[in-house]
């Protein structure tokens, strides 16, 4: 158990490189375009999208409440487990540059933000704490491979 959580810090640690780089820029100008005290437009974005990562953790908890429920929690812990652990190894291939495994399951979360584009729109600008809280909720379903992992 030790490895596996110094394996997931490790790749947390390496993959900060691929999320700066990839919302780096987009959270920049947010913080730039953004109407009023940037700090709190920044710690309201932030506020939502750690809330819709709390919400999508609490469904996956439900699911595993569910399991228990039915008399099928072993198994689906044993298969969530062979799931993390290939995650992890994506995550290290996707990082050293040798796989694209991240990539592709991505693409399978575009639709979904493809569904929440009208919503995103409506929040631009950004020129209130709410409509940065909004955005925030929002960025927090972006498709990214690093999340889901």
């Amino acid at each position: 158990m030790e490895a596996l959580a110094a394996a997931g810090f490790t790749a947390g640690l390496l993959g900060g490189v691929h999320c700066i780089g990839m919302c780096g820029g987009i959270a920049g100008t947010l913080a730039g375009a953004s109407r009023g005290p940037s700090w709190r437009r920044m710690a309201a974005f932030n506020a939502g999208r750690i809330a819709s990562y709390c919400v999508a953790g609490a469904l996956a908890g439900s699911v595993g409440l569910l399991a228990s429920a039915g008399g099928t929690l072993h198994a689906m812990q044993l298969a969530l487990f062979v799931t993390a652990h290939a995650f992890m190894i994506f995550i290290g291939l996707y990082v050293a540059g040798w796989g694209r495994g991240l990539v592709r399951l991505e693409a399978l979360g575009r639709g979904a933000w493809s569904q929440l584009a009208p919503v995103r729109r409506r929040l631009v600008p950004i020129d209130s704490d709410a409509r940065a809280l909004g955005a925030g909720a929002v960025w927090g379903w972006l498709p990214c491979g690093m999340v889901y992992a």
